[in-house]
């Protein structure tokens, strides 16, 4: 079990996408392959993946 590293929901690492050891949950996973620039959560999802990258 981890924590989403965009939403913080409790995720089972089998069902999530791991990147650089840090989980994304599978509704993260799916809204970020959608989403579009001008979507109000644009910068939500944005920021998340900004942030692995950091704690890579």
């Amino acid at each position: 079990m981890g924590y989403c590293v965009i939403c913080g929901a409790l995720s089972q690492p089998a069902a999530s996408l791991a990147i650089g050891g840090h989980l994304i949950c599978s509704g993260c996973e799916r809204a970020i392959t959608v989403i579009e620039p001008a979507d109000p959560a644009y910068d939500f999802y944005s920021s998340g993946l900004k942030r692995i990258w950091r704690l890579v």
